[in-house]
């Protein structure tokens, strides 16, 4: 009996781009950014936004360039807008297989003075006794002061130190508080006032570590990148015990190097750095950093870098 082979499969054909023209964020009184998502459909491709005040646009930021065959979000900041006034805009991609236009979307900027906008981020740093609250606000074309409010409950009891910012654009802002309970539930949100009224961000919760644990690390972006030599960089909270800290590296995951170790102690991040040489010069390397104390071993997630 004579088996019969099997035909393959054939690969589908490369084709436009996919896109979705998605709200914009961060609109402010002359600025705002364009969002969008981009499937370049395996082929490179350019895409920027067309944008104006009629669907007729007549404005276009600058090209931008992707590749790969997965949707991503991609985005353009634009200012010297008019205050006020509504703006349509849309997303635009071009292949070798063709053009694609996403739909038309609206947003109007906000009046040249107003109300702060503000918005509470996740707080972040978050150790067994402090932790650090985040948030943006536009102060909104007039002098803004602003601060954190937190407690155990969202009547909060507990408010930070104000900062004072002007302009009409969005700002980040933070502030590091201490003097926490362990492994309690905190509830904070931003506060922002000016002469035309007082904001309240939403509220926001983080949970403080226990007193002692595994080390918690971050492996942080390489610097002083060089052809033989660079700085690698993480944080480590000890998280209330002696903890022993290096980073491995190497030309793949499986490194195959690590740098000296190094003592820590202490419940609050702490950025740590190794300085690495005798690397080759145009390769790329992974590293990551790790740290172990007497409750367990923690690896950050990979980086990596490439030399001169």
């Amino acid at each position: 009996m004579i088996s019969a082979t099997p035909t393959p499969t054939p690969t589908p054909p490369n084709g436009p781009p996919i896109v979705t023209t998605n709200p914009a964020g961060f609109i402010a009184s002359f600025s705002a950014i364009l969002k969008g998502s981009l499937n370049p459909d395996g082929l490179s491709t350019t895409f920027h936004f067309e944008y104006g005040t009629t669907s007729s646009y007549g404005l276009t930021t600058a090209p931008q360039t992707h590749t790969g065959d997965t949707s991503r979000p991609v985005s353009a900041n634009i200012n010297s807008l008019a205050a006020h006034t509504t703006y349509h805009f849309r997303i635009v991609a071009s292949n070798t297989a063709g053009t694609t236009f996403g739909s038309d979307r609206t947003f109007t900027t906000l009046s040249p003075t107003g109300p702060p906008v503000v918005t509470t981020n996740p707080a972040t740093l978050i150790a067994s006794f402090s932790a650090t609250l985040n948030g943006s606000v536009d102060p909104h074309g007039l002098a803004t002061s602003i601060h954190f409010q937190y407690g155990t409950t969202t009547s909060y009891g507990l408010s930070t130190a104000p900062q004072s910012h002007t302009g009409n654009t969005y700002l980040n802002v933070s502030a590091n508080i201490s003097s926490l309970s362990a492994s309690t539930v905190y509830h904070f949100r931003i506060v922002a006032t000016n002469s035309a009224g007082t904001t309240f961000g939403s509220d926001r919760t983080f949970t403080t570590l226990s007193p002692t644990g595994p080390p918690v690390v971050t492996t942080n972006p390489a610097t002083s990148i060089a052809s033989f030599s660079a700085t690698l960089d993480g944080s480590v909270d000890p998280h209330g015990l002696a903890t022993s800290v290096h980073f491995q590296y190497g030309t793949t995951t499986s490194y195959e190097l690590t740098t000296a170790p190094q003592s820590h102690t202490g419940n609050t991040y702490l950025n740590v750095s190794a300085n690495i040489s005798s690397l080759s010069a145009s390769t790329v390397y992974h590293f990551r950093i790790v740290a172990s104390n007497s409750a367990g071993t923690r690896f950050g997630s990979d980086r990596t870098f490439t030399t001169q």
